[in-house]
């Protein structure tokens, strides 16, 4: 059995202040900070342990077998359309004949070239544009571990064209839970305020990785709309600065 997970894609990439110092200093969320070393080396391990962690504050669920899997490649290529990154799966099988409980035999992390020039950049030098590109990262490796199916692909949710195609594709459970992981990791960095914010109030886990995803797209497309417009929430005013 063949499997092919691809990722959304970011066209853009911005550079920004990440040394932004919290002002929830006495937070209970500060607890999350052991989720985000302040520099991410070129471990995949080390990344991949950090993805579990932010998934595991969203309580999304991770396949059990993953430990059965083959070793986890990652390679940097050329990819099709604007894709950044890209999960592939040549082959699975199953236990005890349950989609679930899948294990993959040869699983590879692509990336373009761009972002692995970002990534070479380092956190020092590349600041925001490096955090984005880690966020990839993430991205793809929630897929990777994530017990959600894909979607089958349409034409209208590989393509970026417009905003109602992003809702569309974003929406799509396997890339809900990764734009949610991956928009954690960013706004850590760029935004640990509005993520403190947000990951403070009283609300389902659903409710605030849509949050999560709609602070993070309006970095990334300013002005475009939010995703999830039904879970739209103005910041304080001290945390639009």
């Amino acid at each position: 059995m063949k499997l092919l997970f691809i990722s959304a894609f970011i066209t853009s990439f911005f550079c920004f202040n990440t040394h932004r110092k919290s002002i929830f200093s006495n937070s209970k969320h500060q607890k999350s900070d052991t989720l985000i070393p302040l520099y991410i080396t070129e471990d995949l391990k080390q990344l991949t342990t950090l993805t579990k962690s932010i998934m595991n504050a969203f309580h999304i669920q991770i396949r059990p077998n993953v430990k059965m899997d083959g070793a986890l490649k990652f390679e940097v290529m050329e990819l099709g359309g604007n894709f950044v990154g890209r999960f592939y799966v040549e082959d699975y099988s199953l236990v005890d004949n349950k989609v679930e409980l899948r294990y993959y035999k040869n699983p590879l992390l692509l990336i373009r070239p761009n972002i692995d020039t970002l990534l070479k950049m380092g956190f020092s030098k590349g600041q925001g544009n490096y955090v984005v590109a880690v966020s990839v990262i993430v991205h793809e490796l929630t897929h990777y571990l994530q017990s959600t199916l894909p979607m089958e692909e349409t034409q209208d949710t590989m393509k970026f064209s417009n905003i109602e195609n992003r809702r569309k594709y974003v929406r799509k459970p396997e890339e809900f839970e990764a734009h949610a992981v991956g928009g954690y990791y960013s706004l850590y960095y760029l935004k640990r305020a509005v993520l403190e914010y947000i990951m403070m109030q009283d609300l389902p886990d659903e409710s605030k990785m849509k949050w999560i995803i709609n602070a993070e797209d309006a970095i990334l497309y300013p002005g475009s709309g939010a995703i999830f417009p039904e879970e739209y929430h103005p910041l304080p005013y001290y945390l639009n600065n």
